[in-house]
């Protein structure tokens, strides 16, 4: 796992905080992005999401990025989430 002080954004986010932290996230993405999920798995407890993006970022660079979304779920609902993507990728797209 990432350490948070090299990567902000890692680690455990209350409600409160994920919703801050997307709309810092859509803030950086002037003309949207685009995903295509490549892979679902679930079951009624769990799901597991592979998906691929692509974006222009406000700083003019690409984000290129892969992502796994694994969800916990009870009674048909979202009670927890994990996003695991290529670290080193949103840094070098983020930086500078």
């Amino acid at each position: 796992m990432t350490d948070p002080a090299t990567f902000p954004v890692s680690g455990d986010m209350s409600k409160t905080e994920f919703v801050e932290h997307m709309k810092r996230f859509h803030a950086s993405l002037p003309s949207g992005i685009h995903i295509s999920v490549t892979s679902v798995i679930a079951d009624e407890a769990h799901a597991s999401v592979e998906a691929t993006s692509n974006a222009l970022l406000a700083n003019g660079k690409s984000l290129n990025q892969v992502y796994h979304f694994a969800f916990d779920l009870e009674d048909g609902k979202i009670v927890a989430a994990r996003e695991y993507i290529d670290t080193a990728r949103a840094v070098a797209a983020f930086s500078g």
